[in-house]
């Protein structure tokens, strides 16, 4: 799991992003909202607010979210 985790970080640097930062609609699009918000509420990714209305997500904690195997109930 690491060594994937490690690619995606590594390809993430490769591609000169420089955004630590990543809007909450970019989170969205990229992981899917129902993710994005899944790791909000359980605590893995935090918001960072920016003025009243703009949330932020740390780019490493959503890479680091997206790399844990889900289990899910039915």
């Amino acid at each position: 799991m690491e060594n994937s985790l490690l690619k995606r970080l590594g390809s993430f640097s490769k591609k000169k992003e420089s955004k630590l930062y990543i809007s909450q609609y970019q989170a969205c699009k990229r992981f899917g909202r129902s993710n994005v918000e899944r790791w909000k509420k359980s605590g893995k990714i935090k918001a960072h607010y920016k003025g009243k209305r703009n949330i932020e997500f740390k780019m490493t904690e959503l890479l680091r979210a997206a790399e844990n195997q889900q289990d899910y109930e039915l």
